[in-house]
């Protein structure tokens, strides 16, 4: 989280294993792109789209709905990236959660929405900038990411701090991400920054009284959760834990964050505590730092 990095003292980047000059160098630098953010207090109101202009022949509608992931699609001529939400009452909470966050740098919000349908099934189609890779697509096994990773400054600009904040500003709005992974951020070819997306097990805080549980169709990122998140618990703690084990995954170059083949032995292992995110030192080699505890 923001303020967590910002507490990050030289002293104890020293006990981690960073030189002492690296560590002031990272202190100064971090501290200047780490203005302090006031709550956000307005919420803009999601465009609707000219259905006219939307052209998604090459997306079927109901099994993208299933998915729950990103499509190709273009708006007015220009390429765009396309979520597709079923018109039910989930499908509208949803919408509503979307439409819910203030506009960020650091995060990838829908552009404008529109319907398709009749009263008997309709969508919702969300309308995202295009963005052609995931961060697991740019940074993880690539040049472009080992040369992040060979930089700590390149990496805590370009990765860390823009997710930190992203992450910051939904937590601020009352809102819990619950679903970050390498592959629920995309990496933006202008600003050469991570930028966070895909809120599809997003869940604001003010539902009070309700379920908190996740819809195990969803295609939870199991690997990246919590301990408490395996038990149902989601909090900002939860969220900021995902964090971690996204920058540790990035850092380690790994396809995984676990070097474990089982999903059921990377659950078990990460709900008893023995495994957990692991960031390496600045003087380490990431390929070679261990995933567990």
């Amino acid at each position: 989280d923001g303020p967590a990095l910002a507490q990050y003292s030289v002293k104890d980047m020293v006990i981690d294993g960073i030189p002492r000059g690296q560590a002031v160098k990272i202190r100064k630098f971090v501290d200047q792109l780490s203005p302090i953010e006031e709550p956000p207090t307005t919420v803009k109101k999601m465009e609707e789209f000219n259905r006219s202009l939307l052209d998604v022949r090459g997306i079927q509608l109901q099994e993208a709905a299933a998915d729950s992931a990103f499509h190709c699609g273009v708006y007015d001529g220009k390429k765009v990236r396309v979520k597709v939400l079923l018109g039910d009452t989930k499908g509208i909470r949803q919408f509503m959660l979307h439409e819910s966050i203030p506009p960020h740098p650091d995060i990838d919000t829908a552009l404008g929405a529109v319907t398709e349908g009749n009263y008997v099934l309709n969508y919702i189609l969300l309308v995202h900038p295009w963005y052609p890779h995931t961060l697991t697509e740019a940074l993880v096994g690539t040049n472009k990411g080992r040369e992040v990773v060979g930089d700590p400054l390149k990496f805590i600009r370009q990765v860390a701090l823009p997710s930190a904040r992203a992450l910051a500003h939904l937590h601020r709005s009352r809102i819990l991400h619950r679903g970050l992974s390498c592959d629920a951020m995309v990496w933006n070819p202008e600003t050469q920054q991570a930028m966070l997306t895909d809120f599809r097990l997003a869940q604001s805080m003010d539902r009070t009284g309700q379920a908190n549980e996740v819809d195990p169709n969803e295609g939870i990122p199991a690997r990246y959760w919590a301990p408490e998140a395996m038990a149902g618990t989601f909090s900002e703690k939860a969220d900021i834990w995902s964090l971690a084990t996204v920058w540790s995954q990035v850092l380690s170059q790994r396809e995984s964050p676990y070097d474990v083949t089982s999903n059921t032995l990377a659950v078990g292992g990460i709900a008893s505590g023995a495994l957990r995110p692991s960031l390496p030192a600045a003087h380490d080699d990431p390929s070679s730092s261990s995933s567990s505890s």
